[in-house]
């Protein structure tokens, strides 16, 4: 039988691994075409955002992507800045 310290050590360094939270704690990455498909739009004109950093994206080898919690406020603050989500022009 261990120890009480082993045990109490053993559980305190298992909790501070990030991978052992919940599932549901983890965040979710969308790709481009799933935000183009959200939005409705073509999957360039998401990239292009992303490039201008109109969007919170973020780019991984060749692809971008976007984390949903950064998507969900940046909706958000959009909504509070306009009272309404406005189309973005094109220049």
């Amino acid at each position: 039988m261990l120890p009480a310290t082993s045990i109490a050590s053993a559980y305190s360094a298992q909790s501070k691994n990030p991978l052992s939270r919940a599932p549901d704690a983890l965040t979710i990455i969308l790709s481009v075409a799933d935000v183009a498909e959200i939005f409705k739009c073509g999957r360039e004109k998401i990239k292009r955002m992303a490039r201008r950093g109109e969007l919170p994206a973020f780019k991984f080898g060749k692809h971008w992507y976007i984390r949903k919690d950064d998507l969900e406020r940046y909706l958000s603050g959009r909504i509070e800045l306009n009272g309404h989500p406005r189309r973005i022009q094109e220049v």
